[in-house]
């Protein structure tokens, strides 16, 4: 019995299989993925909210009923689009009577100054006295001076009329208007409707003043930043990225006391409207040129007492175990700081029955064949 144990001990201590004379172990099976290098986004992220460049409340001027209504609410309109028109009959008519009397000024200016020259005459020849020449001077400046009265009510009667017509103060898209037709419109109505510009916008964010500092130290003047040195990126509120890039456009002058941040406001073109002002964002600013690292896929990461480690496969189709370690997360793993490479190979599935040494059978991750139920 002890002859037969110690045979068995020694056979195994050769290495010679039991049952398996001169044959190596079989290949395990595993799936395997490439190591890439991916760029290395350290972005800051913060709160913002979008702004306005430009957004105007139209308002009416003069009191009147609308007659028209050119919009419906929504739609987009050009500086100049005529948005609402009042009733104007009131102020024709005030324009006509501004005029008339404007007409009857001149008329008595053009008399005044007739009779000026006459008692002028008459005076240089003597034969009316220096009161009467005075008397028609003042007379013919009273008649000047009411011409320009007459004059700036006809201007007033022009404003009052042009005011009738509300037309879009800049580029933008309009509201739903607040008074339909037939309503009675005026300067204590409020705005009638509201126009913003949406195309390009802001997006008003706020740095802690420690990081206005480091900021200052690494790029120098914020207020003339070179935007091809630093990367401004949007997350909209469906976590997707916003395609357009922005820059930096207006720097805060001063910080505020009781919060200790500083106002800034980004610039970003908005051709498909998808930045809506009043909408709240995550700003993404970083590094314009990002480093880059090689990432590793989560499924591919072991840990024991020691720390992480992966199986690679090497050139003779083994399984080699690799110490590494892991930076940041990213979408498709996790970054390596250290004991890989792009380009290696490493086992995402099958891991278990593996130790190093171990001959494998590695097929690609996107080859992997589904287990069969």
């Amino acid at each position: 019995m002890w002859r037969l144990f110690g045979l068995m001990a020694a056979l195994l201590a050769s290495g010679v299989g039991v049952g398996a004379e001169g044959e190596s172990a079989p290949a395990v099976p595993v799936v395997t993925a490439e190591v890439t290098e991916q760029p290395r986004d350290r972005s800051t992220e913060f709160v913002a909210r979008v702004r306005a460049i430009e957004a105007v409340d139209v308002r009416a001027r003069v009191e009147g009923v609308i007659d028209q209504v050119n919009f419906t609410g929504g739609e987009r309109v050009e500086e100049g689009d005529l948005l609402f028109a009042l009733d104007r009959r009131r102020y024709e008519a005030a324009l006509a009577a501004a005029e008339a009397g404007s007409a009857r000024a001149r008329a008595s200016r053009d008399n005044a100054r007739q009779s000026h020259e006459r008692i002028a005459t008459l005076a240089r020849r003597g034969t009316v006295s220096r009161a009467s020449l005075d008397e028609a001077q003042a007379t013919l400046r009273v008649a000047e001076a009411e011409v320009e009265t007459a004059q700036a009510q006809v201007r007033a009667a022009r404003l009052d009329l042009a005011d009738t017509r509300l037309p879009s103060p800049i580029t933008g898209q309009v509201s739903a208007p607040a008074l339909t037709r037939g309503n009675l419109a005026g300067p204590g109505s409020g705005p009638l409707a509201r126009v913003v510009r949406t195309d390009p916008v802001y997006v008003a964010f706020d740095l802690p003043e420690g990081q206005v500092v480091s900021l200052r130290q690494r790029y120098g003047a914020l207020d003339d930043l070179d935007p091809a040195s630093v990367s401004m990126r949007l997350r909209l509120p469906n976590d997707s990225l916003y395609p357009e890039r922005g820059e930096l456009a207006v720097v805060g002058n001063e910080i505020n006391p009781g919060t200790g941040l500083l106002g800034f406001l980004a610039r970003f073109d908005n051709p498909d409207g998808l930045l809506v002002p009043g909408q709240y964002v995550t700003l993404l600013i970083g590094a314009a040129q990002a480093d880059s690292a090689p990432v590793v896929p989560q499924s591919a990461i072991l840990r024991d007492r020691e720390g992480e480690y992966v199986f690679v496969v090497d050139g003779d189709g083994m399984a080699r175990l690799r110490r590494l370690q892991t930076g940041e997360r990213h979408d498709l793993g996790w970054f390596v700081r250290d004991g890989l490479r792009a380009g290696e190979r490493v086992v995402v599935q099958g891991t278990q029955r593996l130790a190093d040494g171990v001959p494998v059978t590695a097929s690609g991750a996107g080859d992997a064949t589904p287990e069969q139920p």
